[in-house]
C-alpha cells in the first residue's frame, strides 16, 4: 500500500534523485524509497543495533566474568598469602625485638602517614 505524500527538495537533491534514477532505470519515488529505507537502517544501527550478534556479545561477556571472577580469586589467594607471611614475619620481629605495643603503633602510624603523602608502594630505605 502506497500513501502520497508532499515534500519539498533542494533543486541540487532533486537533480541528483532524477539522474540517480535515470541511471538505474527506477522511477524517482524508488530512489527516494530506498534513500529513505537506507537512512532509516542506517539510524537503527547507530542508536540500538551492533554488528555483532547478541549471543556472540552475551558470550563474551560472560567470558570476560568469568575471567575477572578467576582474577579475582586467585588475587584473593596471593594476597591472603602474603597477609600470613607478613603476620608470621611481624611476630618474629617482634618476638625478637620485644617491640613496645606503644612503639608499634607509632611505627604502623609512620608508615601510614608514609604511604598517604606517596600514594605508591614504597621501600624501607625511604621510610628510614
Amino acid at each position: 500500500m502506497s500513501v502520497k505524500r508532499s515534500i519539498r527538495l533542494s533543486l541540487k537533491v532533486a537533480d541528483s534523485v532524477e539522474q540517480i534514477a535515470h541511471e538505474k532505470h527506477m522511477s524517482s519515488n524508488q530512489v527516494i524509497e530506498n534513500a529513505l529505507k537506507l537512512y532509516s537502517d542506517y539510524v537503527y544501527m547507530q542508536e540500538h543495533a551492533t554488528i555483532i550478534p547478541q549471543e556472540i556479545v552475551r558470550i563474551l561477556q560472560s567470558t570476560v566474568a568469568m575471567a575477572e571472577q578467576r582474577i579475582n580469586n586467585k588475587t584473593n589467594q596471593v594476597l591472603s598469602a602474603l597477609a600470613i607471611e607478613t603476620g608470621t614475619l611481624e611476630q618474629v620481629i617482634a618476638n625478637s625485638l620485644d617491640v613496645d605495643l606503644q612503639d608499634l603503633k607509632k611505627y604502623r602510624q609512620n608508615t601510614i602517614d608514609f604511604q598517604k603523602a606517596n600514594q605508591r608502594i614504597f621501600r624501607l630505605d625511604e621510610v628510614l
